[in-house]
């Protein structure tokens, strides 16, 4: 009698396949939970099943065999299609990136903004009180509701920083969130350049060190990028320079956003406040990356004392010291633009400031766009107008200022409250220390391109308490 031999098993079809897949894990069948990663520029995996992450790990579905090397996508951020199709199962194409749709919602033109004027030289109570009364103006329980995650977006300062937000401050705004029933989680990014806020573990020490922690202000920190800020989400914008964007994955897993931002001189865009916070605090590292490849330095030979402190700073190790001398690779440099933040003496420039400036400022807000986009106007923004210094939070040290106090401004349209804070502060001043401190930038460009983005608008009526 012959031994009959035995059927191979039936294959499964493309449905029960997907049905076992669900079964296992059902974020990575879901278009909108869909991440991308990308390992020096390129993208390495789309979606579930091959998505790499950078260091050589695969995260998310199952992992590609040894042998199986997952195909590589050349997808340049200016150049990248986008198959905006949360719920398709069609198949990515090369050179295309599966993004998060995007969705508009509806602007109040003019917008609302409050302000509180505040003297110069006030004590952080004073300030706090200030906070709390605008951000209860601003009706948080008509966007929060019950348990709903919460995030709140704050710079908490490079290491030895004095200008950030104080804690005082922050936790009237995580009070209030938690009285209309919210769960608040302080939120940020891990930094483009080197500092102490490179890495998840670092960035929390120094976010305690300065007066973040549960114990403090009575919210978790939570760095939404993953340990060395690789960890990302491509969204779909109608934009100018970029079709799609990365932020920072965990982002959109909250139902609201509250972004504090401090207000301060940048040499890049003028001046810092709400988009500027948006933008660069939660994109992912490529996203800051991707908005700064414009950027060229050069630097000045006169002011130049061959120091260091860029070639500490220096992401790729573009700028380097030899036998005392400071070194300049160009095919290395990748645009960040630190070195120009960090250089102590002045000596360093962009090539074409005002053409690769603008472009600059103009990503910025479509960065700024792409990173909301998930919250359909679910956003508050208060924006604090003190300790004004010449750079940015991201500088190490007391960063001196350069003008006086002025206030809050606290509204729920992010162009407006920046728009209001820039006028309002030159009519206090008597002057546009911006402008002074950086003749070659005009600080408008990023709001208005946001206005025109429909991000935002700059009609607004200020409301002073």
């Amino acid at each position: 009698m012959k031994k009959q031999k035995e059927k191979p098993p039936k294959k499964a079809s493309n449905a029960e396949k997907k049905e076992t897949r669900e079964n296992r894990n059902p974020s990575v069948t879901t278009g909108e939970s869909r991440r991308v990663f990308l390992k020096r520029g390129v993208l390495v995996g789309v979606g579930a099943g091959v998505a790499g992450a950078a260091g050589g790990g695969f995260v998310g579905g199952c992992s590609p065999s040894k042998k199986e090397e997952p195909e590589k996508i050349e997808c340049p951020p200016c150049e990248t299609k986008v198959a905006a199709r949360p719920s398709s199962d069609k198949k990515v194409e090369k050179g295309e990136v599966r993004a998060r749709a995007f969705k508009e919602w509806p602007i109040a033109k003019p917008a609302k903004v409050h302000y509180a004027r505040i003297k110069d030289g006030q004590p952080n109570k004073v300030w706090a009180q200030k906070v709390d009364e605008l951000f209860k103006k601003l009706k948080p329980e008509s966007l929060i509701e019950k348990d709903h995650l919460v995030a709140v977006k704050q710079h908490f300062g490079e290491k030895g920083n004095k200008g950030y937000i104080k804690p005082e401050l922050t936790k009237k705004v995580i009070d209030e969130i938690k009285r209309v029933g919210g769960k608040p989680m302080l939120v940020e990014t891990n930094t483009l350049y080197k500092g102490s806020r490179t890495n998840t573990y670092d960035h929390i020490v120094t976010a305690k060190d300065h007066g973040f922690s549960l114990d403090a202000i009575g919210a978790p920190v939570s760095i939404l990028d993953g340990i060395t800020g690789q960890i990302q989400q491509a969204v779909a914008i109608p934009g100018k320079h970029f079709k799609v964007v990365f932020v920072a994955s965990d982002v959109l897993f909250f139902k609201s956003l509250v972004a504090l931002n401090h207000v301060k001189g940048h040499k890049l865009s003028g001046f810092g406040g709400a988009l500027k916070n948006l933008a660069m605090g939660l994109a992912s590292r490529a996203g800051k990356l991707a908005q700064h490849a414009d950027f060229k330095p050069f630097i000045d030979p006169k002011k130049c004392i061959d120091c260091g402190d860029c070639a500490i700073w220096c992401p790729p190790g573009a700028l380097f010291m030899k036998k005392g001398k400071l070194q300049f690779d160009e095919s290395t440099c990748i645009g960040c633009g630190q070195c120009l933040t960090v250089c102590p003496h002045g000596a360093i420039h962009n090539k074409s400031p005002r053409t690769e400036t603008n472009a600059f400022m103009e990503k910025m807000a479509e960065y700024a766009l792409g990173c909301v986009a998930a919250f359909e106007g679910r956003t508050l923004y208060v924006n604090v107008v003190n300790h004004v210094s010449k750079a940015c939070d991201c500088a190490r040290g007391e960063n001196p200022v350069v003008a006086p106090d002025v206030g809050i401004f606290a509204g729920s349209d992010p162009v407006a409250v920046d728009m209001a804070s820039l006028e309002v502060s030159r009519k206090v001043w008597g002057e546009d220390h911006f402008k002074k401190l950086y003749p070659n930038v005009d600080a408008e460009v990023t709001i208005k391109h946001a206005e025109k983005l429909g991000l935002g608008t700059t009609k607004y009526n200020l409301l002073e308490a």
